[in-house]
């Protein structure tokens, strides 16, 4: 099995990093949730979960 390389350095994740994290599943979890309740189409899920993965995290200056 290969480790994540932060993992085998033993480097600890930041606020920042945390943060960001969280602020990607949260978004993640309601584009699901729109779907499981009819609100959004398929099509539409799939668009968003697209944006959300390739998204940056607020606040990042690059």
């Amino acid at each position: 099995m290969i480790e994540n390389s932060e993992q085998s350095t033993g480097r600890k994740m930041s606020e920042y990093e945390k943060q960001s994290v969280i602020e990607k599943l949260w978004l993640i979890y309601f584009n699901d949730t729109l779907y499981e309740k009819g609100l959004i189409t398929e099509t539409e899920r799939n668009r968003m979960a697209n944006k959300i993965h390739a998204r940056k995290p607020s606040g990042q200056s690059r």
